[in-house]
């Protein structure tokens, strides 16, 4: 099985985690788009930080929603230069309690 994804990298840990911090408000902005249980049933992500890399879901409607909000907040928050974000494919996805565990494959 194979999906769309973002996969963004970041300079540094401290970076990464103001990233994670952005992906909660994120996931909360799209839970008042969506409905709460739209975001836990379609939405999913990976945080990486040995090599600090956020990975998020992008094969439903939520999951582009989060995307969209995620970027425009990590845009605003921490400036374009501080991260890099790619469309990648993911192989054998499993979305588990919020978490997203996935095989990444640059396209």
């Amino acid at each position: 099985m194979s999906g769309l994804a973002y996969r963004y990298k970041f300079k540094n840990d401290v970076v990464l985690g103001q990233a994670s911090s952005a992906l909660q408000v994120a996931v909360v902005a799209v839970a008042g788009l969506l409905g709460a249980s739209q975001v836990r049933l379609d939405t999913g992500w990976m945080v990486d930080e040995t090599i600090c890399t956020l990975v998020v879901d992008a094969s439903t409607v939520a999951g582009v929603a989060l995307n969209r909000i995620f970027l425009m907040f990590l845009t605003a928050g921490i400036g374009a230069n501080a991260f890099d974000v790619r469309r990648v494919e993911t192989l054998d996805t499993m979305s588990m309690s919020g978490m997203y565990i996935a095989s990444v494959v640059s396209k």
